[in-house]
C-alpha cells in the first residue's frame, strides 16, 4: 500500500469514527426519505453539505455530476455505515449554515478549522481529538 493510500485509509476511518461518535441522525427533513429517515429502497439516508465549487475536492463535471476527493470519502464512509448519501450543494456561507440549521447532517468540504468556527460547530472540536 502506497503512502497516499494509507492516508486516504485514515481520513475515512477517522470521518467513520467520528461519524459514529457524533450519532449520525438522518431523520431529517430529507425530500427523498420518509418520516424515519430512509429511502424509499428503505436504506437510511444521510444528506451531505459540500460547496460543490472547489476542484478537486467537490465540484460539478462536464455531465453536471458532484465529483471528487470530499464526494468520494463521503461515499465511501456512509457506504460502509449502511446508509444512502444525498448531496446538498450550497454557497459556501449557506453551506455551514444549513449544518447549524439541521438541514445538513454533515458538511464534507475543505473548511479550515479556526477558533471562531470551533466554537460554533462542535464536530471540529471532536476532529481535534484525534
Amino acid at each position: 500500500m502506497n503512502k497516499r493510500n494509507g492516508i486516504i485509509g485514515l481520513i475515512i476511518a477517522i470521518v467513520a469514527i467520528v461519524a459514529v461518535a457524533i450519532g449520525v441522525n438522518a431523520t431529517k427533513g430529507n425530500s427523498q426519505s420518509d418520516q424515519s429517515g430512509t429511502s424509499q429502497s428503505g436504506q437510511k439516508v444521510i444528506t451531505v453539505g459540500t460547496e460543490g465549487t472547489y476542484a478537486p475536492f467537490s465540484y460539478f463535471n462536464e455531465k453536471n455530476e458532484l465529483v471528487g476527493f470530499d464526494v468520494d470519502v463521503a461515499k465511501a464512509v456512509f457506504s460502509k455505515l449502511g446508509y444512502q448519501v444525498k448531496f446538498e450543494d450550497a454557497p459556501w456561507d449557506a453551506m455551514l449554515a444549513a449544518f447549524n440549521a439541521k438541514k445538513t447532517d454533515v458538511v464534507f468540504n475543505q473548511v479550515g478549522i479556526t477558533p471562531e468556527r470551533q466554537k460554533k460547530l462542535p464536530i471540529y472540536s471532536s476532529l481535534l481529538i484525534f
